[in-house]
């Protein structure tokens, strides 16, 4: 029983390995394409012959990427200093450098972890800093309980308390800040508790070469530096070693190095999913062999395509990757089980690497169908292109019970949710079946061994692993896997088991049949030397008078693209309504592409033609040769029941030998309608009564909706049977709903719905039938397939009644488009068919932005190692006849032609274009989007690119979203963004296409605009001023069928945001569900998208003509009268002198910053020569270190801003500039004069040019403060601060504006010189003798404490301590009061809208050590790592 938990006597693959045990899978290398391989998962260890299971571990996303390109020596004591901040011990049992340089790089643990792994990481994470949170809180409440009354510790009286000058005054004084510090340190750590947001641990990361070339990794996972205790790994493929990240996590890794360690690659999964699809295909339990997987003797290369950072989405960088990954390491076989719906099947950049991969490099390629059935064309790319072959799900008897526990096991059966075909061109879409569901290994960090799954992404693998056993029979014979004669194998011996409740086959679900692993090793051996059966036959079908209602294709969307349909898929009303469709069949057969001349001129076969179906017609011989042959096949239609016929044109060699099988095989798809409503007075309602059902059953209808129809609405009532078969239990149904559209992905298109209905007790008398009632948007006139099934596992028998309507309100217009430059808009309805109630609501809820690409780079691939085999970027050329392909080159191509990599020399050479793109948004963005258009237009698979790949980071490059094709909306500050976005292709010329793209920003309005909608032009006009605060009334309007009506919506005004060119964009109903009989709400599910383009905003208030012009206020008399006078002129002269001082400054600053930096780190600056009769300060000499020239150079410098100081402010002295003169009442406040913006400018200079760690220029410092603020009258410039404004009085007006600069003046001398006297008390502190800590006890002189106390108060006289929150806390840091500190910084820290400054994150480390809070202080620098990174992630 437990054997039948992995699934293998289904598909004969059990019964192969107990025939041929020796042919399990040895000899096969299977690439996994996925979310990445646990190389520590059970059953992942070993091959049944004792290789090792897991060759290589690639991670093809760029998620696990490391920038390592910083080189550093370790120092004397043997320790490195890494990016983190930390020490890193090197373990004297390490191998050494080769030449003593290791390169260093960082990572974040959240970008490796996998989102569930996250959630428990942070939740162990929050628990142990929860423990130190409460140790801490009950300390900090212990000592303001035991000491919050009073103490008499040293410390500085309050800024404020200027009263405190007697002992008494003062030690109340300093009881009062010890109490409020105490009570500051308890509502510190409440405040942490609540606010403690864990960005994850950060890792350092090393990698080295030693003697011998190996490359070594090791990631810092102590987050300690303690490299001793950390794995030292080579890459996998060498080593075949992994580490674990650590307890929490439980996540293995391993590591490859690049470029010559300038990356570093940590390999890691992304999810379960990948371990799962593995295991399926080879696990090997030695001890327990009922669990191994179908081929337990392959073995495995895991590239990792679903990268972390998008939830394991695959990108198509990754996709493209893989495939030269594989081919680069010889795999035969490769599994992707991985998909999505495409728009335009077979096509793309995928599709044709895809195709290269498999026809040109003999790769074989299966992927899973998709599990978005039971409707007709759901398959996923992509599994709908022609090289992959794609896997249906099957659910057999023997899986029910051990794997699902079903009460009683039911017939073999397709799963439900299975996708089906045929493909919108007409292929059959799904090549064979295999089971669908497996308990199979999984990572170790989801805390089991074995887990159940289902999906076609797990009968993909099971069909992989039946694959591998073939090739590992093929290759013990010495044959050729060639993926045309494996294929043919697969599909010619499928077996064509029952699949539906009826007993028939589902030939949409099942493909060509259930794999077969002894009929088709059997084939292989009968017919490997059939020469045919390496050849392929590519078919396009043509429909005759081919066009829809839609003016599309007959075959929807690959006719125009690929010359016709590759099979014959008759939907649409106008295909099916004649009596017959004739349709020309174009086949050409294809060899491989190295076959040479004579091969295809020998072809010539005789090919028997012989349909299945007897409505189906057509020649019954075609003579082949290799130019390709056309016939025609005729469907009669006429007597075909409604509803959907399969039948096909087998085309059989008449030469073949017996059981060779079909050469190609033409489907034939019609889907016969079962109303067709554009006829009019058609009903809108059809309804299907009492439709039996059972354990997955699916009943499918199609429909032509009216031509009108804009919604339709679908009511699913339940019926008990009278047996009542299964009890009263509900049922589950899935409602599936689609319409195919030219060019449209199917789930733009679809509804689905899956549901539990219970059955009442009785048809009468009892409790009403259960229903569900879903609405939809249609389109009119294309057809609808309407779909309901009985979940395959949902026991018992049901009756359902089945009921749809449709409804219309048809625009003309499908996008309303409103124009700024317009009052309203004008928009045009239609009720085609039935009576609708107009009533409209609509709204515009986001603004749309374009932006401009600022810089873009070509980056050439990253390269391998010397000897290593790269990641994909760089494929081989395709191998000639006979002979394997070469091994990868070691690095990009030096010589390459870049315009087209393909030929002699390389297969692929993948380039990529990086666009940059700046923004500014001035309140951040509760949800924004970025997009971009043009590329998504196309979905992933059919993309004429690899890749999309945008970030979104902040001014400090901190990255704040990352996405592909599909992006997600993020909360955003205000502030710069920048968005990078990495394009790739092999063609440079195609990459320069984009080198001018447009980025589109899309950010959601902080509220709706609400449209209002007027039933008239004249009514539209008469009310545009109710926008200013009223709204109009509704529109209501009943129309009739078949009548018409205007609309008229007005243009709303732009938000404050809107700038010329942004777009807002929103939606709009025009109807609403009146009648009684209606179902659902009566409208269109999603409304009809609006637009308004946006103009220059409106002038906030316009010049009224006519209207007396505000008084202006008499001029001020200036200090000097006459313009023209000496004195004037001496001024200006003045003025200039003053801007000469700045440069002169500007010019020191810079000299004595280049002979700090020449010696190094910490070097003290050049002081600045003697002013005022200051003592001179002599700047430390030059060392080895330093250049003699530059030292010379900035004394030269600094005299010459010296001498012009002193000239400049003994002028200015002489002059007057400073001196307030006599003034006659009323009395005149003074501008800055120019003697106190010379001081004010010196004071900056000399703060400019301080060594901090230097008490001389500190004190420097404060002397040049001292002297600007003795330049102002504080008395005078306070009186009129203190008068209130009166705006008839211009010279009081004069007056309080000369103030105010006055007391800018004052603040900025004050702040700049507290903070020099902080720093001087910090420097005492460090030189006196060490004393206990006090809680509110500073460790600086009393002196200069003392002064700082002094410039504080005067300080905070006119300005208040949160406009300088720095240096309020490092006035109350040099006191001890450093949870005081952290409250300053913090309370700043939450006005900032846009992201703070690095530096005052950083400040808050300085009090939080000195409180010995280390757990905060831990997270503060993970902080500052994650959100203030130096460069940005890899690949951007």
């Amino acid at each position: 029983m437990r054997s039948a938990e992995l699934p293998k006597e289904e598909i004969q693959a059990a019964a192969f390995v107990r025939a041929h045990p020796e042919l399990d899978g040895r000899g096969v290398l299977v690439g996994v394409l996925d979310t990445g391989v646990d190389p520590g998962a059970a059953g992942l260890q070993t091959t049944t012959d004792g290789r090792r299971k897991i060759v290589d571990l690639v991670d093809c996303t760029g998620s696990g990427d490391v920038d390592t390109s910083h080189v550093a020596r370790p120092s004397a004591d043997g320790a490195l200093a890494g990016l983190t901040g930390r020490p890193l011990r090197l373990p004297a049992e390490w191998p050494p450098a080769a030449d003593g340089r290791y390169h260093l790089g960082v990572k974040q643990a959240f970008q490796l972890l996998p989102r569930g792994v996250t959630a428990r990481v942070r939740a162990e994470r929050k628990a142990r800093f929860a423990r130190a949170q409460r140790g801490a809180l009950a300390r900090a409440q212990a000592e303001l309980a035991v000491g919050g009354g009073g103490g008499t510790s040293v410390g500085g009286a309050d800024a404020g308390e200027e009263g405190a000058s007697d002992d008494a005054a003062l030690i109340a004084a300093r009881g009062r800040l010890r109490h409020k510090e105490l009570k500051a340190r308890v509502a510190a750590l409440e405040k942490a508790d609540g606010a403690f947001a864990d960005l994850g641990p950060v890792y350092d990361v090393l990698a080295f070469a030693d003697a011998a070339g190996r490359w070594h990794v090791c990631v810092d996972t102590s987050e300690a530096g303690e490299l001793g205790v950390c794995a030292l790994l080579e890459p996998y493929r060498i080593g075949h070693e992994y580490g674990t990240l650590d307890a929490d996590s439980n996540l293995n890794f391993a590591v490859d190095v690049l470029a010559d360690g300038a990356r570093v690659v940590l390999s890691v999964d992304a999810g379960a999913h990948g371990t799962h699809v593995a295991g399926i295909i080879g696990a090997h339990f030695p001890d327990r062999p009922e669990l191994n997987g179908i081929a337990p003797g392959c073995q495995i290369v895991g590239l990792k395509v679903g990268d972390t950072r998008l939830g394991s989405m695959e990108t198509g960088a990754a996709l493209v990757r893989a495939l030269g990954a594989a081919i680069e390491r010889g795999c035969d076989v490769i599994n992707l089980s991985y998909g999505e719906f495409a728009s335009v099947d077979d096509t793309g950049r995928f599709a044709a690497m895809a195709e290269r991969a498999v026809h040109e490099y003999g790769l074989i390629f299966v992927t899973s169908a998709g599990n978005n059935g039971p409707a007709l064309t759901t398959g996923g790319a992509p599994g709908t292109a022609d090289a992959p072959i794609a896997v249906g799900a099957l659910v057999s008897a023997r899986m029910m019970v051990p794997l699902y526990s079903l009460r009683a096991a039911l017939p073999d059966i397709q799963y439900t949710w299975s996708s089906r075909g045929p493909t919108a061109d007409g292929a059959l879409n799904v090549a064979i079946s295999a089971p669908g569901g497996a308990i199979a290994p999984v990572p170790t960090w989801t805390l089991q061994g074995r887990q159940l799954m289902n999906g076609t992404s797990m009968a993909a693998p099971n069909a992989t692993g039946g694959i591998a056993l073939l090739l590992s029979s093929l290759k013990a014979r010495g044959g050729t896997a060639n993926p045309t004669l494996v294929r043919r194998a697969l599909e010619v011996t499928a077996a064509h088991v029952p699949n539906t409740t009826d007993g028939g086959t589902d030939r949409w679900a099942l493909g060509r049949g259930l794999l077969q692993v002894q009929a088709a090793d059997a084939w292989l051996r009968e017919h490997a030397g059939y020469a045919p059966a390496y050849v392929r036959f590519r078919v396009r079908a043509t429909v005759h008078g081919a066009g829809s209602s839609s003016g599309q294709p007959a075959s929807h969307f690959a006719h125009s693209l690929n010359g016709g349909g590759r099979g014959v898929y008759l939907r649409e009303p106008q295909h099916t309504a004649g009596a017959e469709a004739v349709v020309d069949v174009d086949v050409r057969p294809e060899l491989p592409r190295a076959a040479p001349a004579a091969a295809k001129v020998a072809l010539d076969l005789s090919v028997r033609l012989t349909p299945s179906a007897p409505w189906l017609g057509c020649a019954r011989r075609l003579a082949l040769s290799h130019g390709g042959k056309s016939f025609q096949l005729k469907a009669s239609l006429k007597d075909l029941p409604a509803g959907a016929h399969y039948a096909e044109i087998v085309a059989h060699d008449e030469a073949a030998p017996p059981g060779a099988g079909a050469l190609f095989v033409v489907p034939v798809t019609v889907c016969k309608p079962h109303a067709d409503l554009r006829a009019p007075g058609a009903p809108w309602r059809v309804s299907f009564e009492r439709v039996p059902f059972s354990p997955g059953a699916v009943q499918r209808w199609f429909i032509v909706p009216h031509a009108g129809a804009t919604w339709a609405t679908a009511r699913l009532r339940a019926r008990a049977r009278a047996r009542a078969d299964g009890g009263a239990a509900p049922r589950i149904f899935e409602m599936h709903a689609v319409q195919l559209l030219a060019q449209r992905a199917v789930r733009e298109s679809e509804a689905s719905a899956r549901v539990s209905l219970a059955l009442p007790a009785a048809d009468d008398g009892g409790a009403p039938p259960a229903e569900f009632v879903k609405s939809f948007a249609v389109h009119g006139g294309v057809t609808l397939e309407l779909v309901v099934a009985q979940f395959w596992h949902a026991l018992g028998d049901a009756d359902v009644d089945v009921l749809i309507e449709f409804g219309g309100l048809r625009p003309a217009a499908d996008r309303l488009l409103l124009d700024a430059r317009e009052l309203f808009a004008t928009q045009n309805l239609c009720a085609s068919f039935r009576r609708t109630v107009v009533e409209p609501e609509g709204s515009l809820t986001a603004l749309r932005r374009a932006l401009r690409p600022v810089s873009s780079k070509l980056v050439t691939p990253m390269p391998p190692c010397a000897g290593a085999p790269g990641r994909g970027d760089v494929w081989p050329p395709p191998p000639a006849p006979g002979r394997a392909a070469p091994a990868a080159p070691a690095g990009a191509p030096a010589g390459a032609d870049v315009g087209d990599a393909r030929g002699d020399t390389l297969g692929y050479v993948g380039y990529e274009l990086v666009l940059s793109y700046r923004a500014k948004l001035k309140d951040g963005a509760d949800a924004l989007t970025v997009r971009f258009p043009s590329l998504t237009a196309a979905g992933l698979y059919e993309s004429s690119y690899e890749a999309q790949l945008c970030a979104l980071f902040d001014a400090n490059k901190k990255l704040l979203h990352i996405g592909d094709f599909y992006t997600n909306a993020v909360k955003v500050p205000s502030g710069e963004l920048e968005v990078r976005l990495v394009v790739r292709h092999d063609s440079v010329a195609h990459l320069h296409k984009l080198a001018s793209m447009a980025c589109v920003l899309e950010i959601k309005l902080s509220s709706a605009i609400k449209l209002e909608v007027a039933h008239s032009r004249a009514a539209a006009m008469a009310d545009v001023d109710l926008l200013a605060g009223g709204s109009a009334p509704p529109v209501r309007l009943p129309l009739e069928a078949g009548t018409h009506c205007a609309l008229h919506v007005r243009t709303p005004p732009q938000p404050e945001i809107a700038e010329p060119g942004d777009l807002l964009i929103g939606s709009i109903t025009y109807a609403k569900g009146s009648n009684a009989e209606d179902l659902g709400s009566g409208r269109r599910p999603g409304g009809w998208p609006v637009a308004m383009v946006c103009v220059a905003q409106p002038l906030k208030e316009l010049p009224r003509e006519g209207e007396p012009k505000p008084h202006a206020p008499p001029p001020v008399a200036p200090d000097c009268a006459d313009e023209t006078s000496d004195e004037a002129f001496a001024r200006a002269a003045l003025a200039l002198r003053l801007t000469q001082l700045g440069l002169l400054s500007k010019a020191a600053l810079s000299a004595a910053g280049k002979v700090t930096a020449g010696r190094g780190a910490g070097a003290p600056a050049a002081q600045p020569a003697p002013v005022d009769g200051a003592a001179a300060t002599p700047g430390a000499p030059a060392d080895g270190a330093a250049d003699a020239a530059a030292v010379a150079a900035a004394a030269a410098s600094a005299a010459r801003y010296a001498a012009h100081f002193e000239r400049l402010c003994a002028d200015a002295a002489a002059l007057g500039a400073g001196a307030p003169a006599e003034a006659p009442a009323p009395a005149r406040v003074r501008p800055p004069s120019l003697l106190l913006r010379a001081h004010l400018a010196h004071a900056q200079h000399c703060d400019g040019l301080a060594n901090r760690a230097d008490p001389v220029a500190l004190a420097d410092v404060v002397r040049a403060c001292d002297g600007a603020i003795a330049q102002i009258d504080v008395p005078a410039m306070a009186a009129p601060l203190a008068m209130a404004a009166d705006a008839d009085d211009s010279l009081l007006s004069a007056d309080k504006d000369a103030a105010t600069e006055l007391k800018e003046a004052l603040v900025s001398a004050l702040r700049t010189k507290a903070f020099s006297l902080a720093d001087l008390a910090k420097l005492d502190a460090q030189a006196a003798p060490p004393a206990p800590p006090a809680a509110d006890g500073g460790g600086g002189s009393a002196n200069a404490l003392r002064e700082l106390d002094g410039a504080m108060r005067a300080l905070h006289l006119w300005a208040p301590p949160t406009e300088h929150a720095k240096l309020s806390a490092a006035w109350h840091g040099v006191h001890g009061r450093h949870a005081l500190a952290l409250a300053a910084l913090d309370e700043a820290l939450g006005k900032e809208k846009s992201a703070p400054a690095k530096a005052d994150v950083e400040a808050k480390l300085a009090p939080l050590r000195a409180l010995g809070w280390a757990h905060l202080a831990a997270a503060v620098q993970v902080e500052l790592l994650v959100n203030y990174p130096t460069s940005y992630p890899p690949g951007f």
